[in-house]
């Protein structure tokens, strides 16, 4: 409760008879379930309007609800059973499109998605982590590289999809050094830094766990450029400067 802001605390407590039961009755299942029933990506539906929620099972042992871990399940009393979990659970409506069509710090990969034609496929049902980059993210790209990948829709389309994983990935149940295959195919590790998580080793997560109804989004403030979004030149780097330099003497550097 004490991780709640403020005002949403307050609203609570200030309107007991109607938002604190339709919050505490999101929090409530028609059903006795134990750990050992709640399979990874399942949607169970709560007592406040069968609003859904979102469980995940991990390997590892961890079990959350819309990213909620639980830290102490299967407290069995004699009509029911109670799962302590580490934060106040909300509503979830928005798909991952929807929030990212809103959110005021997304406007610049609103647009590449729009463009790459990816947004759609983040409005349908499924189960997406997506790692967005801030617009500050974007800013911090050399103007002629973000000209060049949005002006080229198959490198756009594989950049954006270097952000976005085909599992739910909530921060909670991410172990250090884990890897994971992305949808453009090659693989990102994710990490632990404290209470942040990393991307292939950089702490660059500004906002974690955002639940949708078909995924999480983490906001990142760095863009992830794959080498399929990247030209030639690019790909050489600095240990083949020699022949970075006989090519840009040819005149193509640009082809």
């Amino acid at each position: 409760w004490d991780m709640l802001d403020p005002e949403v605390r307050a609203g609570l407590v200030s309107n007991v008879n109607i938002e604190l039961y339709n919050a505490l009755h999101y929090h409530m299942v028609n059903k006795r379930l134990l750990t050992k029933d709640l399979k990874n990506g399942m949607n169970v539906q709560s007592m406040y309007n069968d609003m859904g929620l979102l469980i995940n099972h991990y390997s590892n042992g961890v079990v959350t609800v819309n990213c909620a871990r639980i830290i102490h399940g299967n407290q069995i009393a004699t009509n029911g059973v109670v799962h302590m979990i580490d934060r106040v659970i909300t509503g979830v409506g928005n798909t991952i499109q929807d929030v990212i069509d809103v959110e005021d710090d997304l406007t610049s990969l609103s647009a590449a998605a729009m463009e790459s034609g990816l947004l759609e496929q983040l409005g349908q049902p499924g189960h997406y982590t997506v790692f967005a980059p801030t617009n500050e993210a974007f800013e911090k790209l050399p103007r002629s590289v973000l000209e060049r990948i949005m002006r080229d829709k198959v490198a756009l389309k594989a950049l954006l999809k270097f952000h976005i994983l085909d599992s739910v990935q909530c921060s909670e149940a991410i172990m250090a050094g884990s890897s994971y295959e992305t949808l453009e195919g090659n693989n990102i590790e994710i990490g632990c830094d404290g209470d942040s998580l990393t991307v292939n080793g950089i702490k660059m997560v500004k906002r974690k766990d955002i639940v949708t109804s078909n995924g999480v989004i983490h906001l990142i403030d760095q863009v992830l450029i794959p080498d399929s979004a990247k030209q030639v030149m690019e790909l050489a780097g600095p240990s083949q400067s020699s022949f970075t330099d006989m090519v840009a003497q040819l005149g193509l550097a640009s082809e």
